[in-house]
Formats: structure tokens, C-alpha cells, sequence
């Protein structure tokens, strides 16, 4: 892989990571309190792309329920809430 393109996938990469921990639930009460860690142009891209995104249909924000499929469709026994009301 190319150095550009390396470098592109990376930061392709963590914004998955900070969309899908910032859109699940307690997302935007944590980066509120922990926005002043970073500097004004990182936290206007979170604020103003970012957090305005959708999450990736199979983001699970560490790995406990899925967030993708609909509103915060939780998983129980292999069934997530979607299939449990059809």
C-alpha cells in the first residue's frame, strides 16, 4: 500500500471510531465533557462533520450493541430489538 494511501485508509479508519463512539448513546454528553482535550479545528470537525454523520450499519461502540441497524437496535440473546418485533 502506497504512503498516501496508507495514510488515508488510517484516518478513514478513526473517524469510524469517533463517529461510533460519539453517536452511540452518552456519545455527545462525553465528548462535552472532554472536547476541551483538543484543539479548535479537531473539535469543529468533530462538532461540524463528524457527529453529523451516520453510524456504519455494523458499529457495535465497544463492542456491546449494535447502533447502525435503526435506533440503537440492542442485541439479546442473538436476537437484536428489529427481529425481536417482527
Amino acid at each position: 500500500m502506497a504512503r498516501g494511501t496508507a495514510h488515508v485508509a488510517a484516518v478513514a479508519g478513526w473517524e469510524f471510531v469517533i463517529v461510533n463512539l460519539l453517536c452511540a448513546p452518552g456519545g455527545k454528553a462525553f465528548w462535552k465533557d472532554r472536547a476541551y482535550m483538543f484543539g479548535d479545528e479537531f473539535r469543529r470537525y468533530v462538532e461540524n462533520d463528524l457527529m453529523k454523520r451516520e453510524p456504519h450499519l455494523d458499529a457495535k461502540p465497544m463492542g456491546a450493541f449494535s447502533i447502525g441497524g435503526g435506533i440503537f437496535a440492542h442485541e439479546s440473546h442473538g436476537m437484536t430489538s428489529k427481529s425481536a418485533d417482527s
